[in-house]
């Protein structure tokens, strides 16, 4: 592998390593999406056609009893060879998973700028199948708990604009990073229930004050303003306008506030504002 890893560092200049190692450059550009994923639903799909194939044999009563054997014993044969190859691809993923749990650890902290410009745009542009993969990538980096590897700053600065990635792009090329952006939002969704335990355990002091918070079957979808109750009649208003009443807060909100890890250190407020005419 030495004279592989030699050639690797001709790749980048020299302080381009100091955040990054050969051995992750290697590790990624060596890797495809048949290694991180099993396509499980193409070969069930395939293997149950073959079997209702063979079922129509068995319903084909112009056939010989001699023939319609024949013809099962070519599906055995054709029906086992799938089933041998996702056995071999899902122990190949397993074996790349615990290859890649031991690489994680040469990541470092500060390389998140240099992965997204090294290793992820180069690669998502190429083909629908290479985006994918790069998302895939790094969805198996995410769950094999990577330590210096922080999904959130990845997301944020692929999704915090897009405007300059998508001038540089041909017309295949913008097809091709718009799918990779697609399915990061499908997996950002995916993650999207670990939020509410998340929100609980960091709020458990509140939780235990407050009996109203928000439950989990409610976290999802976002409730509707109840309608008004009174119609304001100040005459400052328009007509036919309806005002919302004004709940005041109660000692506990404000106990709560007080007591919250982050509402708590607010900054004392200026008795009066001079504006400067």
């Amino acid at each position: 592998m030495s004279p592989v890893l030699d050639f690797v560092k001709t790749l980048h200049l020299q302080p381009t390593w100091e955040d990054m190692t050969p051995q992750f450059n290697l590790t990624f550009c060596s890797l495809s999406m048949s290694n991180l994923q099993v396509p499980e639903v193409a070969y069930k799909r395939h293997i149950e056609e073959l079997e209702h194939e063979m079922t129509q044999i068995d319903e084909r009563k112009e056939l010989i009893a001699a023939k319609q054997r024949k013809e099962k014993e070519k599906i055995y044969i054709i029906i086992d060879k799938p089933k041998e190859e996702l056995f071999k691809q899902k122990e190949h993923v397993e074996r790349v998973r615990a290859w890649l749990n031991i690489e994680r650890n040469k990541i470092k902290a500060e390389t998140i700028s240099e992965y997204l410009q090294f290793y992820i745009f180069p690669r998502c542009l190429l083909n629908e199948i290479d985006a994918l993969y790069c998302v895939h990538f790094i969805r198996v980096i995410h769950d094999l708990v990577t330590p210096n590897f922080s999904t959130i700053i990845c997301y944020d600065r692929l999704f915090s604009d897009i405007s300059y990635s998508l001038a540089s792009c041909s017309e295949n090329q913008a097809i091709d990073y718009r799918r990779f952006l697609e399915s990061l939002l499908e997996t950002i969704m995916n993650h999207r229930h670990h939020l509410f335990a998340s929100a609980k355990c960091y709020c458990d002091g509140l939780a235990q004050k407050r009996r109203d918070m928000i439950e989990e079957s409610q976290f999802h979808s976002v409730p509707e303003r109840p309608p008004p109750t009174s119609t304001s009649n100040n005459s400052n208003n328009n007509a036919g306008t309806k005002m919302n009443p004004i709940v005041t807060p109660t000692i506990g909100d404000t106990n709560n506030v007080n007591h919250h890890p982050i509402l708590s250190d607010t900054q004392p407020t200026p008795s009066s504002i001079t504006r400067s005419k």
